[in-house]
C-alpha cells in the first residue's frame, strides 16, 4: 500500500499543484462548489493519511486559504 501511495501521489498531485499555481481556485478566479469536494478531501489528507505535502506549496497554500473560509472553520477547522 505504501509503494502504491508513494507511486501514484505524484501522479494525482503535481498536476493539481500546477494548475493551483497559475489560479486561485480550481476553476479560475472564483471559489465554487469543486473547491468544495476536492478541498475538503485535500485537507484531511495532513490530518489522516498524514502525508507531507511539502513538495505541493500550491496546494498547500490552497488548502491554507480554504481553512480560513468561516463555512470551513464551522464545518471541518474543528477537526484538524
Amino acid at each position: 500500500m505504501e509503494a502504491s501511495r508513494e507511486r501514484e501521489t505524484p501522479r494525482l498531485l503535481n498536476p493539481l499543484n500546477q494548475i493551483l499555481e497559475q489560479q486561485p481556485f480550481l476553476l479560475g478566479e472564483y471559489f465554487s462548489v469543486v473547491d468544495v469536494a476536492v478541498g475538503s478531501i485535500l485537507a484531511y489528507i495532513p490530518m489522516m493519511l498524514k502525508l507531507d505535502l511539502s513538495a505541493y506549496p500550491a496546494i498547500l497554500n490552497y488548502i491554507k486559504r480554504l481553512s480560513e473560509r468561516p463555512a470551513f472553520q464551522k464545518s471541518i477547522g474543528g477537526r484538524g
